[in-house]
């Protein structure tokens, strides 16, 4: 895996936002340009060699559509004023012949002398569509039946104005054929493969635009006070915000990913493509809404770019008609045989395969959990920690695939967080629960860096065998997502050299199966907030231990726990005393990590099967746009989920040194408040049917709409991540 981009790809990024930037960037396309075409930027770029970067006459090139993607996201952040996607399609179609008239008119635009677009539809069929920036372009390159041509002229200027876009109508039959540039079935394949180019690179220029009003709308809620504070410590400012935050990373990875599954030849990228474009529609039409409102009346103003970004992306979306389409494809291409020419994506410099080491892990660990989940334990696996199987735990402990992430010497294989992932990835994709073995992971590893040699010998030892379950003693009643106002006192008997633990605490789920709980304690009479907190591993076999079911409405037992004067020995302690807050840092830090982020597909396979088939009317869902788009929005939501989930685990293997990051924040927010309302949607999609429950297929469907509740509660609540993910990740003041 390699989510981060080669030198070359980093100096494009940085040359052309420095450029954008010293030309005036979106204040230059607002002031100077709005309505009509930037020549002097057109003419700069011209020169760079950029306008054929995509082209094989090209001296630059041709470069790899990511390479073009990212020059789009910058020129999407500035909002440049020119068709630049649009002639990057054109002197590449133009590129492929070899007329006299095609070389001659390629150099044309390539240098800055003529300004071509591009028309997205076929003008035989459809006369009179709309092309970007039309108003000023001298040639168009068009789909005309079965031949692919390059026009001049009719072109008919639209006087509205969308953020200074300059569009117009194009008639074949009004314009003046240049050359022809292919025709038959070779003319129809080149325009199909440059509209899901075209997709790809308006893809990365609304995630350009809907990032540039974030941070234009981040720096306001940072500087604008009121009340005495600045507004981005209001929740109401700050958690919106970082929804969208989340949204745009899932944006820019989304489209990576579809463009390396493109250069891979993958047979979903046709998919990838549409989910990119379609969610880089929705993604950069709720961003710039969200940075217009955060700036009030003043965003209104056309003096202010937040409006120039709030209009340019809505127009920009719309120019292939409602993306609700593109959404309903990607149904269609992944499994009603929907087909699309591959993007000729070239050496992107991506990787989003998990690697060797993953892969071996992930084999090795099918191959072990195939032998062991019986029909038998596979009708009794419970989705939750009651699935947590001692026998399976220890047969994974003994080949080192328990904790494969642990060091050797502790009976792991000494692997990468990627590695972990896609463990997990296989204990889901087999049915087996992974809860138990995340919180059991989690305290293995604080027990691992923190605890004394005597308790990693008596307790880690049995934890890394997979001998021993454990739980985490962290909320209580009166503090719930604030773990660091645990009232819970711990206090040294001098006597009798032990901790003695007294208090109470909530949702502790497994300890009515654990060994040990990792306990947050107050050792500092008188303390508060991150003052004064010890950890302990604490046995659960101790007498002074109680353990009360709590049952939930995702059919999973959580407990509310009681501890009367139980002792554990000083040996127990995992960190210094009164320095837990430290601690606990690193054990935040592993619950976030992003493991709790993998998209989850379970619902997906159940509905497609429903909705292919008729019902007892004979009508087949699938016949239906809204059913095909309502589906698809769940696969785009765990294939966001999924790529979240993977870029932090990546990214903690890559930069181990890098310090805080709001990536595992994201991961987990994501695949919380993005699956709860895809779920419910789904839910209502194929009722009645949904409420049949057992055996009936449709049974997952139920199963996940209450399981995925509890996903923005456990390890911190959604909104707990959000005002992380806005200070971390957006730099905004504490808003809690």
């Amino acid at each position: 895996m390699k989510l981060n981009l080669t030198d070359e790809q980093e100096l494009l990024v940085s040359s052309f936002s420095r450029l954008f930037t010293e030309m005036g960037g979106s204040t230059r396309a607002r002031e100077r340009f709005a309505p009509g075409l930037d020549r002097e930027l057109l003419k700069a770029l011209a020169e760079m060699g950029v306008l054929a970067m995509r082209s094989a006459r090209s001296e630059m090139g041709p470069l790899s559509v990511l390479d073009a993607m990212l020059l789009n996201e910058q020129a999407g952040r500035a909002v440049v004023s020119l068709p630049l996607t649009e002639t990057l399609i054109a002197t590449r179609l133009i590129g492929m012949s070899d007329a006299a008239e095609a070389a001659a008119s390629f150099e044309r635009i390539a240098s800055g002398a003529a300004v071509a677009t591009f028309a997205l539809f076929d003008a035989s069929r459809r006369p009179d569509q709309f092309v970007h920036f039309g108003a000023d372009a001298d040639m168009v390159v068009a789909l005309d039946g079965d031949r692919l041509a390059l026009f001049e002229g009719g072109l008919t200027p639209l006087e509205h104005d969308h953020g200074g876009y300059r569009f117009a109508r194009f008639n074949a039959t009004k314009a003046k054929l240049v050359t022809l540039l292919a025709t038959g079935e070779e003319a129809r394949a080149a325009h199909a493969a440059a509209i899901e180019e075209w997709k790809l690179l308006v893809a990365a220029e609304l995630t350009g635009m809907a990032a540039a009003s974030l941070d234009l709308a981040a720096d306001y809620a940072k500087e604008r006070h009121a009340f005495g504070r600045p507004i981005g410590s209001f929740q109401a400012i700050a958690l919106p915000l970082a929804d969208r935050a989340v949204d745009v990373e899932g944006s820019r990875l989304l489209a990576w990913w579809a463009a390396w599954s493109a250069s891979q030849a993958d047979v979903e990228a046709p998919a990838a493509v549409s989910m990119a474009f379609s969610w880089a529609a929705t993604t950069a039409d709720q961003t710039t809404r969200t940075a217009l409102h955060t700036f009030g009346g003043y965003g209104l103003s056309l003096e202010h770019d937040a409006q120039l970004f709030f209009r340019r992306t809505k127009a920009r979306a719309l120019m292939l008609g409602d993306p609700g389409d593109e959404l309903a494809r990607v149904s269609e291409r992944l499994w009603l045989g929907g087909s699309a020419p591959l993007v000729d994506a070239g050496d992107v410099g991506l990787d989003f395969s998990l690697g060797e080491e993953a892969e071996t892990v992930a084999r090795d660990t099918e191959a072990l959990l195939q032998d062991l989940m019986t029909p038998e334990r596979q009708a009794k696996m419970h989705d939750s920690y009651d699935g947590h199987d001692l026998e399976i735990a220890t047969a994974l402990a003994r080949e080192g695939l328990l904790f494969p992430d642990w060091p050797k010497e502790w009976g792991g294989r000494g692997v990468g967080p990627v590695a972990a992932l896609a463990a997990l990835r296989t204990w889901e994709k087999l049915g087996v629960a992974p809860h138990a073995q995340i919180v059991i992971s989690m305290v293995g590893q604080m027990v691992m860096h923190f605890g004394t040699d005597e308790l990693r010998s008596e307790a880690l030892t049995r934890i890394a065998a997979g001998e021993a379950a454990c739980c985490m003693g962290y909320s209580e009643p009166s503090g719930g997502s604030d773990i660091f106002a645990a009232q819970t006192k711990a206090v040294w008997d001098e006597e009798r050299q032990v901790w003695i633990i007294n208090g109470q605490k909530m949702f502790t789920t497994g300890a009515n199966m654990a060994d040990y709980a990792l306990m947050l304690t107050r050792t500092e009479p008188g303390s508060s907030k991150h003052k004064g907190l010890t950890l302990f591993l604490l046995p659960m076999n101790d007498p002074g231990v109680e353990v009360y079911p709590i049952h939930t409405v995702m059919d999973e037992r959580t407990n509310t726990t009681f501890y009367t004067d139980v002792a554990v020995p000083d040996s127990w302690r995992i960190g210094p005393v009164n320095e837990g807050a430290k601690v606990m840092g690193a054990a935040l830090k592993l619950e976030q990590a992003g493991v709790y982020g993998p998209g989850d597909r379970r619902i997906l396979p159940c509905l497609v099967e429903w909705a292919k088939k008729p019902d007892a009317d004979g009508h087949v869902p699938f016949d239906d746009r809204d059913t095909r788009k309502r589906i698809a929005r769940g696969a785009i939501v765990a294939q966001v989920g999924d790529l979240l989930s993977m870029r932090g685990a990546w990214y903690g293997e890559a930069h181990p040194d890098a310090g805080r990051t709001a990536y595992g924040n994201m991961a987990k927010h994501f695949y919380g408040d993005r699956s709860q309302p895809v779920y419910a949607d789904l839910m209502d999609l194929a009722a009645p049917h949904t409420l049949e429950g057992a055996p009936s297929p449709l049974a997952t469907v139920e199963h996940m709409h209450r399981q995925i509740q509890v996903a923005t509660i456990y390890g911190g609540t959604s909104e707990v991540q959000r005002s992380q993910i806005a200070e971390i990740f957006l730099g905004l003041p504490k808003s809690r």
